[in-house]
């Protein structure tokens, strides 16, 4: 009798656990859903769809994926994707390991302190500096969003920033030509609060 107690127990157990799709959880938080999903790539392995979705082999992807530091085995930065779309965290990290920053997406949008999620060229920015303060326009209204700069003839990013109010407001983000990156600064208001150079 408990040898066939302990069967059925065995059976019961592997029946529950023979499924082959990896788990997935979804925690929601507020307005912005974060994807604790066991599916992990790599981000070059990701291509974007007709309709601007990241997928895998095809198929819509949810998961995480990353990027190591040229030359390296040490992750650089860490993006969540729910169905297609950065939804959550995407961390930044130094090449010790050690977390540098965060920004916060929800269905592809950034959020956060930026009010909104638009993006121009840092060429397109207007430096107003009459009055004495700095002040950032573009179409001479005061810029809120991000700005990118690229190297001459090239797809790699060179610079990013972050406006609000016509004022440089969270991390300005210089990269060398292999994608890594060579200095940050963070803003609050116009005002540098510190620069954070990735150690080697």
């Amino acid at each position: 009798m408990k040898n066939l107690f302990l069967s059925a127990l065995t059976l019961i157990f592997f029946a529950c656990n023979s499924s082959s799709e990896p788990q997935k959880t979804e925690v929601e938080m507020g307005n912005n859903m974060e994807s604790d999903i066991t599916a992990i790539c790599n981000c070059d392995e990701l291509e974007e769809n007709d309709e601007k979705l990241l997928q895998l082999n095809g198929t819509i992807y949810t998961g995480n994926c990353f990027l190591n530091y040229p030359n390296s085995d040490e992750k650089y930065i860490e993006k969540q994707i729910l169905n297609g779309k950065v939804h959550g965290k995407i961390a930044y990290f130094d090449k010790n390991g050690g977390l540098l920053f965060e920004e916060t997406y929800n269905d592809g949008n950034l959020v956060g302190d930026l009010e909104n999620s638009s993006v121009c060229d840092c060429s397109d920015i207007v430096l107003d500096k009459s009055d004495g303060t700095p002040k950032y326009y573009l179409n001479d209204i005061l810029y809120t969003g991000s700005c990118e700069d690229y190297y001459p003839n090239s797809e790699q990013l060179y610079l990013e920033s972050n406006y609000k109010d016509g004022q440089l407001d969270g991390f300005t983000i210089y990269y060398q030509k292999d994608g890594s990156v060579l200095m940050m600064q963070n803003y609050k208001e116009g005002v540098l609060l510190e620069d954070i150079i990735p150690q080697d």
